[in-house]
């Protein structure tokens, strides 16, 4: 399940866990540059790409979510990362 407003993915069945690493890869370029929503692409938008933006991992529903090391390519408006598990991930800040 997919949810392109809110950069998340939830990959099912959830804690199902792999025999080896695979990689998950999860553009944002669906929020056009406007990264706070705030219908302006400006200085902000770059500040929150450059520091805050990160990728995202959630154990269960319940749980919070925690920023996970994930490789940030701004070029291309991606974040690249291992994953061992099916479990819910994200992009934000």
């Amino acid at each position: 399940y997919a949810n392109p407003e809110t950069m998340q993915v939830l990959l099912y069945p959830h804690g199902l866990t792999f025999g080896t690493e695979s990689t998950l890869q999860m553009w944002y370029t669906g929020a056009n540059g406007d990264l706070n929503t705030d219908t302006y692409v400006n200085q902000v938008d770059d500040n929150i790409e450059d520091n805050y933006l990160g990728m995202w991992y959630q154990a269960t529903s319940n749980d919070p979510w925690t920023m996970i090391a994930a490789e940030h390519d701004e070029t291309g408006d991606y974040f690249l990362t291992g994953i061992g598990h099916f479990s819910g991930y994200g992009v934000g800040w």
